[in-house]
């Protein structure tokens, strides 16, 4: 967030699971930690982002805030694991989350390239949508039904 003074960044979440772990009174200015946030308070705050970042430090974690993002099409920056290009491959910048420079040049592109990655992040999502109602739903109503 310092190397990017021109966006504004929320972090939501408990902040008292940070305490002790990082100096919250180091927070850059154009960092805002929400706390928790009611589930209204969370939507209007993600629906009215322009893009949404998912990061972790280990492989085979899938964000539940991917799925988020790519349910309202929201792009998204996110931590290039081998899972998550799997999944998100459509909508996101992937980055080294271990990496301030790498974080900074995805947001940047990801803003930059908002619009695209948003489309894309429509597509994924109809794609998702067309793949569960073939390969689930269709099959569960057709046995459910006895055809």
């Amino acid at each position: 967030a310092r190397a990017l003074p021109e966006m504004q960044f929320f972090i939501t979440g408990n902040t008292q699971r940070a305490v002790g772990r990082h100096d919250l009174s180091q927070t850059p200015d154009n960092v805002t930690l929400t706390g928790f946030l009611s589930i209204s308070e969370f939507d209007a705050l993600f629906s009215s982002s322009d893009v949404i970042l998912g990061f972790t430090k280990f492989e085979g974690i899938q964000l539940s805030v991917c799925n988020e993002a790519v349910g309202v099409g929201k792009p998204m920056v996110l931590s290039g694991t081998t899972i998550l290009k799997k999944l998100f491959y459509k909508g996101a910048v992937f980055v080294d989350s271990s990496c301030h420079e790498s974080i900074a040049n995805g947001c940047r592109q990801a803003v930059d390239q908002r619009a695209h990655l948003a489309s894309e992040v429509k597509e994924l999502c109809k794609e998702r949508n067309m793949s569960w109602r073939t390969l689930q739903a269709e099959p569960l109503r057709c046995n459910y039904i006895g055809e």
